[in-house]
């Protein structure tokens, strides 16, 4: 149910309890930079949040007063189904809890889910109020992965023609932002017809094929500046969708760490400074860069983890101090 009876912003999320630290990042953003008018009501759906990570995550968020934060144990829905997530590494089976949400969330309205590999820059309430008559959902075109699409090394162009057999390929939609008409969406669809569809085949982009697929037709396309990543090879793709890419990139809303390109992975990362700044004010930024410095199965020092970065061609000592002083902010700011 909802946890507010008025002006309430209903955001689902789905991690397991290894990504906590990295979607508390996210979740953070978007409660400091939400509107003291709005409530925002999030909702993580997972199998595994341990009780200690739940209970940081509330404590982050009750110091706000406007937002409140619950973890729901989806295991009783996805226990007796097996997710394709193979030919992707770090994937795990909880990007597919997003579909679960229109059962799950059924007393609300809309839903509008976040990917937790993200930073919101502004209030996300604007983008919740999106109109959504006569469709399933909103979105933004996944520029980076029409980008793949055109590309003819990529083979991706073959498998969206021939197996999703999409009638406008270029509206091919991100599922790391999604805003869902409840109502609608259980009108067309149960959950179990979800799932099922879902564990049917091997699909090579997982929860996001599917909802293109199922939704082709019904969906609103908002600004890609709510969902911008920074692509490259950016000569493949069409020119009418050059200026939508470069418009995102100027002026983003959320930022999305899409791909192996993450800051808590790679120090040369596209807008990591926007990760970093909201990192440092969240409770698990020791953990976050203690887990950077920690290579393979030994402990790392920081001078050791910046020569691993420098043989393996990146740029090094700027991005390890960077961590190190947003690290000392925090802990200075605890004291």
């Amino acid at each position: 149910m909802p946890a507010f009876e008025k002006n309430n912003i209903a955001i689902a999320f789905a991690a397991n309890d290894f990504f906590v630290p990295y979607m508390a990042t996210m979740i953070y953003s978007v409660a400091v930079n939400g509107s003291k008018s709005n409530n925002y009501d999030i909702v993580i759906l997972s199998s595994d949040i341990s009780a200690e990570n739940q209970q940081i995550l509330s404590a982050m968020t009750e110091s706000f007063g406007n937002v409140s934060l619950r973890v729901v144990n989806v295991e009783e829905y996805v226990s007796e189904y097996i997710f394709y997530t193979e030919n992707k590494e770090g994937l795990t089976k909880e990007t597919y809890y997003r579909l679960l949400i229109p059962e799950i969330m059924e007393a609300y309205d809309r839903v509008l889910y976040l990917d937790g590999d993200m930073v919101a820059l502004v209030d996300i309430a604007d983008l919740f109020h999106t109109d959504l008559t006569g469709y399933l959902l909103a979105s933004s075109r996944d520029l980076c992965g029409l980008i793949t699409y055109y590309n003819p090394l990529s083979g991706l162009k073959k498998y969206r023609d021939k197996e999703l057999k999409l009638r406008q390929p270029d509206d091919y939609f991100i599922a790391g932002m999604l805003l869902i008409n409840i109502k609608e969406f259980r009108k067309m669809y149960s959950t179990k017809y979800l799932l099922d569809f879902a564990t049917s085949k091997k699909w090579r982009q997982h929860d996001q094929d599917i909802l293109n697929v199922l939704c082709e037709g019904r969906v609103k396309l908002v600004s890609a500046s709510w969902d911008v990543m920074r692509p490259e090879f950016n000569h493949y793709l069409p020119q009418h969708l050059q200026q939508e890419l470069s418009l995102s990139i100027k002026n983003p809303k959320i930022i999305h760490f899409g791909g192996d390109m993450k800051p808590w992975l790679c120090m040369d990362a596209p807008f990591s400074e926007y990760f970093w700044q909201y990192a440092a004010r969240t409770p698990y930024i020791q953990e976050i860069i203690k887990r950077r410095i920690e290579l393979d199965k030994g402990v790392y020092s920081v001078r050791g983890a910046m020569e691993d970065e420098f043989r393996q061609g990146k740029v090094g000592a700027r991005y390890i101090l960077k961590y190190i002083k947003a690290w000392l902010a925090y802990k200075m700011k605890r004291k």
